[in-house]
């Protein structure tokens, strides 16, 4: 995942399907799906298990996951896109941490109410 990209496309591509997005409860309701999920996929593809020290870094500010607040979530959007030159779209993939239908939807209610007007401003 952190193989050099040359083309401005797959950057944006990279920088996007790495972004794994909930709003609605940081990492209280998302860790433990997530590290359970992407453990298991990684013991099939070679990869070591999820720490979370790995997972708090890519939750930081400079990190690949949209997770935390709608104005942490927007503020990163932007910050990546400022890196990259600009992006026109990004794609949440939030159907991967066993979070609950209700959990799902508020995630979705919350990036149209408030993370989009802030990273549209």
């Amino acid at each position: 995942m952190d193989a050099l990209v040359h083309n401005k496309c797959e950057r944006e591509l990279l920088e996007i399907t790495k972004a794994i997005a909930t709003l609605c409860g940081a990492d209280i309701d998302y860790y433990p799906g997530y590290a359970e999920t992407f453990t298991r996929i990684g013991k099939e593809r070679g990869w070591p298990p999820v720490t979370r020290q790995r997972f708090e870094a890519q939750r930081g500010p400079t990190g690949a996951f949209l997770v935390g607040s709608p104005e942490e979530v927007a503020e990163k959007i932007i910050r990546h896109s400022e890196s990259l030159g600009g992006i026109s779209r990004v794609s949440f993939q939030m159907d991967n941490a066993g979070l609950s239908h209700a959990k799902l939807l508020q995630a979705i209610e919350l990036i149209g109410s408030r993370v989009a007007p802030l990273v549209n401003g």
